[in-house]
């Protein structure tokens, strides 16, 4: 993984956005000791590793295969998002 982006939405607006080398880094938000959480995670090489390591922390986690699901892209275009995007996404009431 060369980086992770996370967004935490609550009440359908952004509380957090932060940027991490590892997914160690996210353990205040992510770790065993948080409150269990639904997180929506890109398909990617490495999403089932960080799948099952969110699952043993105790979260509801769904893989998104952006490319596949148009509807999720930034102007239904299938390729990597800015922030932004990725803010308006999170904070739209799109359930998983």
């Amino acid at each position: 993984m060369n980086e992770i982006s996370f967004c935490e939405v609550a009440g359908g607006a952004v509380m957090l956005r932060r940027t991490v080398r590892s997914l160690d880094s996210l353990q205040d938000v992510l770790g065993p000791s948080s409150s269990p959480a639904r997180v929506a995670i890109e398909a990617c090489r490495e999403a089932w590793v960080v799948h099952d390591k969110l699952r043993d922390w105790g979260h509801d986690v769904l893989v998104v295969d952006t490319t596949r699901a148009r509807q999720l892209g930034e102007a239904g275009q299938p390729r990597k998002e800015s922030a932004k995007a990725l803010d308006l996404r999170a904070a739209s009431s799109l359930v998983f």
